[in-house]
């Protein structure tokens, strides 16, 4: 009777044992799974336009998807004064996950453009993104400044490079809040760089919100 007690006592044991040991490596797989240091990044090579990119971002946006991933890189080519929807930046209606994946989206420092438009209540998220000469003074007489991001919702920014952005013409008059930047939600900005942007006696970034770095 003992002889049987202690072999079914070492058989539970074992069977716990076992259970444990897979719980353990199911939780390590899920830790490297969502890492986003053991991400491998594939700038694209091949440039597009703002034009293409908006048409990317409304087809997400039409078809309910929460995260897109760039398979080019973007640049400013004057397309917001041929389409009116862009004329304030690409409009971000709903969450939306923007992963760059090592593209580069970039502007004309003498053609000033706006790159999102994000709306109340909405949270854009971008990752893995360099964004360079955008945003600016659109107009010589009354100026209408242009920040890269206008934001009336919520904006998060990881592994991204904002770079020679803004505008600077040496007059007072031409002052403005949140060159690349200009918020009213919160902005969360996490292993990020802004280099050499430009803005007088103001900021960089603005908000009314709060901003997490």
């Amino acid at each position: 009777m003992n002889k049987k007690f202690i072999l079914i006592s070492l058989l539970i044991i074992i069977v716990l044992s076992l259970q444990a040991v897979s719980a353990y490596n199911d939780t390590d797989v899920d830790v490297l799974g969502d890492s986003e240091d053991n991400q491998i990044l594939l700038a694209p090579s091949e440039t597009k336009n703002f034009a293409n990119l908006n048409d990317v971002i409304n087809t997400a946006i039409s078809e309910g998807k929460d995260e897109i991933t760039l398979k080019y890189n973007y640049k400013w080519d004057g397309s917001n004064w041929q389409n009116p929807d862009l004329k304030t930046g690409i409009n971000i209606t709903k969450n939306l996950v923007i992963n760059g994946n090592g593209a580069t989206i970039s502007g004309d420092s003498n053609n000033p453009a706006t790159l999102f438009n994000i709306s109340s209540g909405v949270t854009l998220t971008l990752k893995n993104l360099t964004i360079k000469n955008l945003g600016g003074l659109e107009g010589w007489g009354p100026v209408t400044p242009r920040s890269v991001i206008m934001s009336q919702g919520n904006l998060d920014i990881t592994n991204c490079i904002f770079e020679n952005n803004g505008a600077s013409r040496g007059n007072g008059d031409f002052e403005y809040n949140g060159s690349v930047i200009y918020s009213n939600g919160n902005i969360n900005i996490k292993n990020s760089e802004f280099n050499n942007n430009k803005v007088e006696n103001s900021a960089v970034i603005y908000t009314t919100g709060t901003v997490t770095v």
